[in-house]
């Protein structure tokens, strides 16, 4: 029954109508005129039904039952518009706890096997051929080696880019909670992903290349394995970037 109804439920929160201040505006002459402010009310509104529709992904993947629901026949096809769904949460601090959860349950989920990723490319924004599989009969199955891809390449860069943002205050206990979050879908990564695929696109690819982290905080991401020791590194690279150092 739920699988049957999640579909319909989370497309028609996304087609909810927009506040009418939304869309352009323009005079008798045809000039543009400033687009009017959504009321706060609204907003509220908005950020509340997003994360309802997110708390309701997260209950069907902590329950175990992500297969049955994610991948049955009726919901497969939308599989890309939900994880990108999840992953515009990724870094907005009102429902980031929530979407890191749903990647690290699904990435212990689905990641059980052999989980390389050299040869799998994902475009951006897009999961489906690289991640999904569709045997003889119809069924649809994860490939693992591509969601670990789309998880490194696309989620884990906007989780760890969120906690180096100015605005981000660590010492905040909601803020604390992310990091914690942050550090147990890297833990759930590692632990899945063979050692060189995690150094290529994790170490060199996103802290050394994209980051620019001193080697010191790099290093110490090399030796962490267990979610203390990753978030303590975390801590690590977010206080470098608030004194001013490279990162």
């Amino acid at each position: 029954a739920v699988g049957g109804a999640l579909l319909p439920f989370l497309e028609r929160c996304a087609t909810l109508p927009s506040y009418p201040g939304d869309e352009d505006e323009y005079d008798a002459a045809g000039a543009g005129r400033p687009v009017a402010e959504e009321p706060s009310h609204v907003a509220v509104e908005r950020l509340a039904i997003r994360k309802l529709t997110l708390k309701l992904i997260s209950q069907v993947v902590q329950a175990g039952i992500a297969d049955a629901v994610l991948l049955s026949v009726t919901n497969a096809p939308a599989l890309e518009d939900v994880l990108r769904h999840v992953s515009d949460g990724v870094s907005a601090p009102p429902v980031a706890r929530t979407c890191l959860l749903i990647f690290r349950h699904l990435v212990e989920g689905w990641c059980c096997g052999d989980g390389k990723t050299a040869a799998v490319v994902v475009a951006p924004g897009g999961v489906s051929g690289a991640v999904l599989a569709t045997g003889p009969d119809g069924s649809v199955s994860v490939r693992p080696g591509g969601f670990l891809h789309h998880v490194l390449a696309f989620v884990v860069p906007d989780a760890v880019g969120a906690l180096l943002d100015p605005t981000f205050d660590g010492r905040d206990a909601t803020a604390a909670r992310i990091v914690g979050e942050v550090a147990e879908l890297l833990r759930a990564v590692r632990e899945r992903c063979p050692p060189e695929d995690y150094e290529r696109c994790f170490v060199a690819g996103l802290l050394y290349h994209r980051l620019g982290c001193p080697l010191e905080i790099i290093d110490s991401f090399r030796r962490s394995a267990g979610a203390a020791e990753i978030g303590g590194c975390l801590k690590c690279m977010m206080a470098a970037a608030k004194n001013g150092l490279k990162t």
